[in-house]
């Protein structure tokens, strides 16, 4: 039988390299691999020097796949890869092969990434060595010479700042705010990535960073961070609220977002043209989107705390003011128009009809702020409030965002329908092509409200001021009208 130390040395023979490779993927071997194959490769990796010889950049670029291999067993491999310190040497090798700048070592710089990855996930002190040998200077440039490789430098940091308090309040100075800053625009691409949703949500949610981590980003990937943001809200669901979380922060830096994402869209016009907007527009449509979307994410899945408490997100986003932005923001839309009352546009050529020329949103078009600037409008009281569908769902959006908070919160019922919340709710109950499910959010919202007495009393008290004819009913020769003595709507012939 062959000695087992002979098997793996040296490893810069093909064969040798041949049986650690395939030794690596199979678990029967890790007491050899303990024995040899780990001290085998922290020498070889150790000795290793930046060389343009083909040979030994194939020999380098097995190696680190071993490592990756190795890492992914986890368990006891893990214990021996932090023993013969391959975090620190794989961290060594990773900062020669990028600081050559991008080349050929695009596979190299891969599999060392994908080697400290592994490390990272399967040992908590693994992960805290290699975050101090990658941050910040050695992530940043990684992320600008290889942005493709962005989720592993993003599973990096997720795992380093989970295992260490100090990693973790890194993460979160302005070093750390621009390394993330620099992962996102990376990430434009991929917004499915989970690494990448996780240490977002991580950073902006729950250590409150949000408004931090927008400013300076161009609006685009403002939009991209939200997007991810949102889509890992969706994905934890209630689980993300078992942290202790900054409730009163997310939803100030909430409420700040939404109406500075609204007005400007307002300011340049984005809401006048929907399907005729410049790029730019387009992206602001896009942030408001999703930082709407985050909002209805979190009232929808958040179990909230004792009614009123500091960890009760959806009740710290009424204290700061969101049922008022959403109402106004409600109020600002035109009254659901069903398909079957409108004409259509050959009716309308054929009738002669011209368009009007849109317009100006009030208080006119004003300048777009600088690309990613989250700086307030000089008169914060300006309306603000898109007059139109700027997505489809946007109505849908706001009133679910009504309902939701309406939940089981007597306070929120009774500022909403002390602000004309019922009557505005009652509106919706309509269907709508450009909003699906917008009657169905604002029956769950008056059956929220109406488990208060007091909205129920407001309610019983409503009358029936008028009735809106309709041109079907008329050319069948019927007229609506309102029965004299029950005040119900009533049909008669013409």
């Amino acid at each position: 039988m062959q000695d087992m130390e002979g098997l793996y040395g040296p490893l810069r023979s093909r064969d040798a390299m041949d049986h650690l490779l395939a030794d690596s993927r199979d678990e029967a071997a890790i007491p050899r691999l303990q024995a040899h194959g780990v001290p085998a490769l922290a020498q070889l990796l150790a000795s290793h020097q930046s060389s343009s010889d083909t040979e030994a950049a194939s020999t380098l670029l097995d190696a680190l796949r071993a490592v990756r291999n190795l890492g992914a067993l986890g368990g006891c491999v893990a214990k021996s890869l932090a023993q013969y310190k391959l975090p620190e040497v794989v961290c060594g090798v990773l900062s020669t092969l990028v600081q050559a700048g991008p080349g050929d070592q695009a596979l190299a710089v891969k599999a060392a990434l994908q080697g400290l990855a592994n490390m990272a996930t399967g040992n908590s002190a693994a992960a805290v060595t290699i975050w101090h040998g990658l941050f910040p200077d050695l992530f940043l440039v990684t992320l600008t010479s290889y942005p493709a490789l962005h989720h592993l430098v993003a599973a990096i940091l997720y795992r380093g700042m989970h295992d260490s308090p100090d990693s973790r309040r890194q993460i979160t100075t302005s070093t750390g705010v621009q390394l993330i800053q620099t992962l996102v625009k990376a990430s434009s691409q991929e917004p499915s990535e989970l690494w990448t949703q996780l240490l977002l949500t991580e950073v902006a949610i729950l250590e409150n960073r949000l408004l931090d981590v927008l400013d300076n980003l161009s609006i685009a990937s403002q939009a991209i961070a939200l997007h991810l943001i949102y889509l890992d809200i969706e994905r934890r669901g209630e689980d993300l609220w078992t942290a202790s979380l900054p409730a009163t922060g997310i939803a100030q830096a909430l409420c700040q977002l939404l109406p500075m994402a609204a007005r400007a869209c307002v300011a340049s016009g984005a809401h006048t043209a929907v399907m005729e907007c410049a790029p730019s527009s387009a992206a602001m449509i896009d942030r408001l989107e999703w930082a709407l979307k985050i909002i209805v994410a979190i009232t929808s899945t958040d179990p909230g705390g004792e009614l009123g408490s500091a960890d009760d997100v959806s009740f710290q986003l009424f204290q700061c003011g969101l049922v008022d932005l959403v109402a106004a923001a409600l109020k600002a839309l035109p009254a659901i128009q069903h398909p079957g009352n409108a004409p259509s546009p050959e009716q309308l050529a054929a009738s002669g009809a011209t368009f009007p020329a849109a317009t100006p949103a009030a208080p006119g078009p004003q300048p777009s702020p600088p690309d990613g600037a989250l700086a307030t409008s000089p008169n914060d009281d300006a309306p603000c409030w898109p007059t139109q569908t700027l997505y489809p769902g946007y109505r849908k959006d706001l009133v679910a965002v009504l309902a939701n908070l309406s939940f089981g919160r007597p306070p929120v019922q009774l500022h909403v329908s002390s602000i004309g919340g019922v009557e505005l709710l009652l509106q919706q109950c309509q269907i709508d092509d450009e909003n699906p499910m917008v009657r169905e959010y604002a029956l769950w919202g008056i059956r929220n409200l109406c488990t208060n007495p007091s909205v129920q009393q407001q309610i019983r008290s409503l009358e029936v001021q008028g009735v809106a004819d309709h041109e079907v009913l008329s050319r069948a020769g019927y007229s609506l009208g309102l029965d004299a003595r029950s005040r119900r709507p009533c049909l008669t012939r013409s």
